[in-house]
């Protein structure tokens, strides 16, 4: 059928629009004599324009998939080992980009969902923190072993040796635990070891110490140094033993 310039077959439509139902497929001489083909209602279609295909309210095996002249839903199928995209565009706020590349599926955008089921039963973070403004996102999570040499030293003998360093940090608080192998000079007099902590505290922050034989001590961070101490009333006990502490404080 020939009319006004454009040749087409028809049923239900008279022009390349989405106003009618039916379908319509043909020449448009009103676009350089492009070859087009619409078929649907103005809800639901399959439009190829001469440059795009579009698809609104399709059900595709039981997937709707919905979308305005303006939206773009693009997959790339992968059979020579490249980068297989879904795309959807969008003319507000740009478009995101789902990309499997045969090992690793990767948005480039936010994600949200309202649960998120690890059935691997892990989450990887970068070696590298990405800091987050936001109080409600976790941006950290690292967990290592950590050593140090004695720095400052108070009544101890020899070289106190850190054993069994280990941290862990979870966002902007981290754990500290060891073993210190150290002699005591005199018993029951005031003593305390320096080491250097992998993150340096915002605040002064206290935790627990215990020597092997059975006195308690206390330990505290400030700044980068970590202070294992005794006060005089503890009684220290002069030998070479074990020295426990733990300490969790804010960076």
């Amino acid at each position: 059928m020939n009319c006004g310039g454009d040749t087409y077959i028809a049923a239900g439509k008279t022009d390349f629009t989405n106003v009618d139902t039916g379908f319509i497929l043909g020449i448009d001489d009103s676009d350089s004599d492009t070859p087009k083909f619409f078929i649907g209602s103005s809800t639901k279609y399959l439009n190829w324009d001469g440059t795009a295909l579009t698809i609104a309210g399709a059900v595709i095996s039981g997937v709707v998939l919905t979308g305005t002249s303006a939206d773009a839903f693009t997959l790339n199928s992968d059979l020579q080992d490249v980068n297989a995209d879904l795309a959807l565009g969008r003319t507000t706020g740009g478009s995101a980009t789902l990309r499997w590349n045969g090992t690793i599926a990767a948005i480039d955008k936010n994600f949200q969902c309202p649960t998120l089921n690890l059935t691997g039963g892990q989450i990887s973070f970068p070696a590298a923190q990405s800091a987050s403004a936001d109080g409600n996102t976790l941006d950290d999570y690292e967990e290592n072993t950590w050593a140090s040499d004695v720095g400052a030293t108070s009544n101890f003998t020899g070289t106190p040796t850190l054993s069994d360093g280990r941290y862990t940090k979870i966002g902007n608080v981290v754990t500290l635990q060891g073993v210190v192998t150290a002699n005591a000079t005199t018993g029951g007099l005031q003593s305390y070891m320096a080491f250097t902590i992998p993150f340096t505290a915002a605040h002064v922050t206290c935790g627990a110490a215990f020597q092997n034989s059975g006195t308690m001590g206390f330990c505290y961070v400030t700044g980068s140094t970590l202070y294992i101490f005794w006060p005089a009333a503890s009684g220290i006990k002069v030998n070479s033993d074990s020295y426990y502490f733990e300490v969790t404080y804010r960076v």
